[in-house]
């Protein structure tokens, strides 16, 4: 589900990849794909 500031994720990972580095690989890619759609964001930081 999704809400005005945060968002709630369901996921079935690979047994032997631990919760931390599924949510490193998902935010890695989240940012990096926000940052090419609006670069404004980037320099903002």
């Amino acid at each position: 589900g999704m809400d005005k500031d945060h968002i709630h994720l369901l996921y079935g990972g690979h047994p032997k990849m631990s919760p931390r580095r599924i949510v490193q690989i998902f935010k890695s890619i989240t940012a990096r794909e926000i940052f090419k759609r609006k670069p404004i964001v980037k320099k903002e930081l």
